[in-house]
């Protein structure tokens, strides 16, 4: 290697002579220096990234990004760069660009073989400060396990940890990904246009230069021929994604009215910084790598990139019927998500919701509501020809595509003989002859055997568009219900019954009380219901869980017996005693034949029976339970408008920033928001004990 006195070794170490030889010529002629500070991992791109510090004798020192990479285009074609396209992106919106863009610094550097070196300031000023939005879904999927083995356990269970925010990962990580999807389409996208265009042309402007000749799904495209294709776990041919790209004839004479604007292309969690305090997330975020920017591009494919992009990375977390699930959630927002993990069904729904304000805004929801799937069918495809999809997960990305492209045709009157797909009301014809392709790629499953179908979906025949959950269900009692039609934040949905160590329903009360300890007379508590004692209901969202947790232990702990109450009516038949919601047994509350069951018998009880039978309940308070639980019907049958006279027997115990309804404003409450876990604990534990001896106004101890 050669010294250099513009260039340390670090640097120089990991650059090839090339790049070294273009880098240390810039820097002769503008004299200034250049020291490795680190290298930076690039998402999963080729291109090299390290922080750097730049010192000129006439402007100073200053810590930059630099980034090697190669440029589009060819020697005898070049296309504009990542440079070109980043100082565009700051003069068509400088307001959004001033806030949450970084600013180029000098002019890039050519290497001589098409890569270039550029330059940028840092984001948000700090290596440190900010992260990434990916470091916000690690903590949901690599959350930190409890501490064991540190102290006694008490015989009402270990202590649980005090819920900070990463306990609440899950709802942070979504709401952060539909604030910078609404961001982008409201404060960057600009004024609504909506074009004309031909499906191959929709297409072909979401991906871009991915089907260029000689690219890997260009190679696939050419092998997988036909207006049809089979595709793992689907029991019938579905229409040929590559087909609608490439061949105008599958969809000619549709022109649809489509969403373009400015966009930055390659949205997705490794390109979102955010401050580590993530309340201000939301104002303060920036996006990087702008190599993809475009004023005129297809607006659905940010938000739907970016959770595929998410999918492409969690897909090995899922099972596979929860991997068909999360295809027919993505095509069906009517479907409740229910096989889903709680993040990812919190993650897909928020920002759906987030694209779908801003096209409600101009009244053009429906609009994009049909485009979804275009934007789906080329986002799967993006992700199947790229290098970083794991080999394992890359027939699910074409199963979505195809999905995707049969959900689209679904949507619009075209001769299905033309699209190469069978009317719905003739069986499918046995793929056979020169139309029948399957793409040949390891771990991929063939069409399922009816004799030796996945158990989730033995009999019952299922179609692309089935549902995920029963849709005999009344969902009015056994679901969240869904965001409301004018564009209000979805609420936050019912994960399946977690399990504890121990096999029971985590924070459920299904078979009645905690082990408890009693008061200082024996007795924890002064009413008696059904033969259990119990002092406390406590109604929570599953959301805060958590909390509830901490909240139990704590009142637990200071002699209180707490029955909580998530939602008793959407627990597990087999826990309930019954054969589920469509067993003719099975009541409203989940008590086999509508018997009434008393609290702590086995027996899931409704939320008014609970509240009835119970001295006191309070109230998790926080947005998700403004959202998920109060308002409900069993809200309203449990709290009826006049409930502002039961004075003391309602508490609600606030976790969270939030602006609850006025009667519910004026009961008795608990404030818990930005206290320390002492702080919280003491807190929680006098303003209790000061209401049950009877001051109730102001929470301190009587006499």
């Amino acid at each position: 290697m050669v010294s250099s006195r513009w260039l340390d070794e670090p640097l120089q170490t990991e650059l090839d002579d090339a790049a070294v030889t273009a880098l240390r010529q810039w820097c002769s002629q503008t004299e200034t220096t250049m020291r490795l500070v680190r290298w930076l991992i690039g998402g999963r791109s080729a291109a090299l990234v390290a922080a750097v510090l730049a010192e000129d004798p006439h402007e100073g020192a200053r810590q930059l990004i630099m980034k090697l990479d190669r440029a589009p285009g060819t020697a005898e074609d070049p296309q504009p760069g990542e440079f070109a396209r980043h100082r565009r992106a700051l003069t068509e919106s400088r307001d959004f660009a001033r806030n949450h863009l970084t600013q180029p610094v000098h002019q890039p550097v050519p290497v001589g073989d098409g890569r270039w070196f550029v330059f940028q300031r840092v984001a948000g000023g700090s290596l440190r400060d900010p992260i990434t939005l990916h470091t916000v879904l690690d903590a949901v999927l690599h959350p930190p396990r409890p501490v064991r083995g540190a102290g006694p356990t008490r015989s009402w269970g270990p202590q649980p940890a005090f819920p900070r925010p990463a306990a609440n990962a899950a709802a942070a990580f979504a709401d952060v990904s539909a604030a910078v999807v609404g961001s982008v389409l409201t404060d960057w996208a600009g004024r609504t246009h909506l074009p004309s265009m031909d499906v191959p042309t929709i297409l072909g402007r979401q991906l871009g230069d991915r089907l260029a000749p000689g690219s890997r799904l260009h190679r696939l495209a050419a092998a997988h021929p036909g207006p049809t294709i089979t595709v793992e776990a689907e029991d019938h041919p579905l229409p040929n994604p590559f087909a609608l790209v490439l061949d105008s004839s599958r969809t000619a004479g549709l022109r649809l009215p489509t969403f373009v604007g400015r966009a930055h292309g390659d949205l997705h969690v490794e390109n979102i910084l955010i401050p580590t305090d993530l309340r201000d997330a939301n104002a303060a975020f920036q996006l990087i790598d702008l190599s993809r920017y475009a004023a005129d591009a297809v607006l659905t494919r940010d938000p739907t990139h970016l959770v595929l992009h998410v999918l492409a990375r969690t897909l090995v977390e899922l099972s596979p019927a929860q991997r068909t699930a999360t295809i027919d959630v993505l095509l069906d927002p009517d479907l409740d998500g229910a096989l889903l993990p709680q993040w990812l069904w919190l993650f897909i729904d928020r920002v759906r919701a987030a694209g779908q304000r801003w096209a409600r805004a101009a009244d053009l929801v429906e609009q994009w509501r049909d485009q979804l799937p275009l934007s789906l069918l080329a986002c799967a495809l993006t992700c199947l020809g790229r290098t970083s999809t794991r080999e394992e997960d890359r027939g699910w990305f074409l199963r979505l595509a195809a999905n995707a492209a049969a959900a689209f045709l679904d949507q619009h009157t075209l001769d299905q003989h033309t699209l190469g797909r069978p009317s719905p009301d003739q069986p499918s014809p046995a793929p056979t002859g020169p139309d029948r392709h399957t793409l040949d790629l390891p771990g991929q499953a063939q069409p399922a055997d009816p004799d030796n179908a996945d158990p989730g979906n033995a009999g019952n025949g299922r179609s692309r568009r089935q549902p995920c959950a029963p849709e005999n269900i009344d969902r009015g009692q056994h679901s969240v219900p869904r965001a409301a039609a004018d564009g209000a934040a979805p609420p936050t949905p019912e994960p399946p019954v977690a399990r504890t160590a121990n096999g029971g329903p985590e924070g459920a009360a299904i078979g009645g009380f905690r082990s408890s300890p009693p008061s200082a007379d024996g007795v924890a508590g002064s009413a008696r219901a059904g033969g259990s004692s119990v002092d406390l209901l406590l109604s929570h969202a599953r959301a805060d869980a958590a909390w509830a947790d901490w909240i139990s232990w704590h009142l637990e702990a200071a002699g209180w017996r707490v029955l909580p109450h998530p939602d008793l009516d959407d627990t597990d038949p087999d826990d309930a005693g019954s054969d589920g919601p469509d067993d003719p047994n099975h009541d409203d509350h989940g008590s086999p034949g509508g018997a009434d069951e008393d609290l702590g018998s086995g027996t899931a009880v409704s939320l008014a029976d609970a509240v009835a039978q119970a001295p006191r309940t309070l109230v998790v308070l926080s947005p998700a339970y403004l959202r998920e639980v109060q308002g409900s019907a069993e809200w309203r049958e449990a709290f009826p408008a006049t409930t502002t006279a039961r004075g003391s027997r309602l508490v609600t115990i606030r976790v969270e920033h939030c602006d609850p309804p006025g009667w519910l404003g004026l009961v008795a409450s608990v404030d818990l928001v930005g206290l320390g876990e002492d702080e919280a604990r003491a807190t929680l534990v006098d303003r209790m004990t000061a209401l049950r001896d009877g001051d109730e106004r102001t929470g301190r101890r009587a006499g």
